[in-house]
C-alpha cells in the first residue's frame, strides 16, 4: 500500500492488523513517481487515488510501468478525464 499520508497509512495497517492480514507491505511515495522496478509488480489496484492526483495520466502511467506482463490494474470509484486518457501510450489505453 502506498499514500502521501503517513496517517492515513497508518489506519489502514491498524485496520488490516485487526483484520488478521499482516502480510501487507506500506510505503511512502508519490504515485506519479513510484520507486519501484518497471515490470516487478503482479497487480495495481486503487481506490479514489487517480481522482485525487492532478495529472492522473502520469500515475496510470507509472501504474503500467511497474506492472509485469500480463499484469492487472484495477480501479475503483475514479475519474479520469477522456483528454487525459487520450494521452497515455497506445499499449495502456487499449488495455
Amino acid at each position: 500500500m502506498d499514500d502521501l499520508g503517513l496517517g492515513v497509512l497508518q489506519e489502514w495497517q491498524r485496520f488490516l492488523l485487526d483484520k488478521g492480514m499482516p502480510n501487507v507491505s506500506f510505503a511512502l511515495f508519490d504515485a506519479k513517481r513510484m520507486p519501484l522496478r518497471s515490470n516487478s509488480i503482479d497487480m495495481v489496484s486503487e481506490i479514489d487515488g487517480f481522482v485525487e492526483i492532478r495529472g492522473s495520466e502520469v500515475a496510470i502511467g507509472e501504474a503500467y510501468r511497474v506492472l509485469k506482463a500480463g499484469g492487472s490494474l484495477f480501479s475503483f470509484d475514479s475519474v479520469a478525464e477522456k483528454e487525459d486518457l487520450m494521452e497515455l501510450p497506445k499499449e495502456v489505453s487499449k488495455k
